[in-house]
């Protein structure tokens, strides 16, 4: 019994019809990601590079959290961050915000970096390695507020001999220290200082600012504040975002 065979020609139709279709299709997904590059909207599927970005394209966009791609790669290492729309910052989140210090007695005495206490541990930020230093590298300038709350222990000025000898001591992502009275490059600027004399049994509050023009300085890491055999000194750390533009 003979067998019917399609014309190899008919075959050879549908081949090209099915390749013509992916050919569409992969036209179709490619155009699409070009389209999410160029206009992104600020959410997980379609990332911005960077909150400036994001606004040049969405001029009407409030402040608020939206997705970024430093790096450009795929969607799925995008991450959250705060947008400044008026300023164009790309603000990142420190993990946790707040850090507490209690039983510092028994820690020593002098300057002690926070990660060599016996909770103690180097900042994080909800952002990856590789993606911060693309960040950093596309910024010129980058910025972090620290507020230190105080329970008798000295932030920075020390009124009762009237030095910087207690003030706290910083760690630069480029491992750098910053210092109350280093050069410029080096040090970090008082906002405000209430932790003055120590503010024996109250609560007091210091915001510090590092603004620098070096943006792989930031974030902060890690901070040294001055230990004294005071049972009742406490510290309350609130880590404030980390802004590049």
């Amino acid at each position: 019994m003979s067998m019917l065979r399609r014309p190899a020609s008919a075959m050879g139709s549908r081949k090209m019809q099915n390749d013509d279709s992916n050919a569409y299709d992969e036209l179709t997904i490619l155009q699409k990601l070009v389209d999410d590059i160029r206009t992104p909207k600020g959410t997980k599927a379609s990332p911005a590079r960077t909150c400036q970005d994001l606004h040049k394209v969405n001029p009407d966009l409030e402040d608020g959290e939206y997705y970024i791609d430093p790096n450009l790669g795929t969607s799925r290492d995008a991450l959250k961050v705060k947008c400044k729309m008026s300023t164009g910052e790309t603000c990142v989140i420190p993990n946790p915000n707040t850090i507490q210090m209690k039983n510092l007695q028994e820690e020593g005495l002098g300057h002690t970096w926070f990660s060599d206490m016996s909770d103690g541990h180097i900042f994080t930020y909800k952002i990856d390695k590789f993606q911060l230093n693309f960040l950093q590298l596309m910024s010129d300038v980058a910025t972090q507020q620290i507020t230190y709350n105080c329970h008798n222990s000295v932030a920075y000025y020390n009124s009762k001999n009237s030095t910087l000898d207690q003030a706290i001591k910083l760690l630069t992502s480029d491992e750098n220290i910053l210092t109350a009275d280093s050069k410029p490059s080096l040090t970090y600027k008082m906002l405000s200082d209430s932790c003055q004399n120590g503010n024996v049994d109250e609560w007091g509050r210091t915001i510090f600012e590092v603004k620098t023009s070096k943006a792989q300085r930031l974030p902060i890491v890690d901070i040294a504040p001055y230990l004294s055999e005071d049972p009742t000194q406490e510290i309350e750390l609130q880590l404030g975002e980390v802004c590049f533009s």
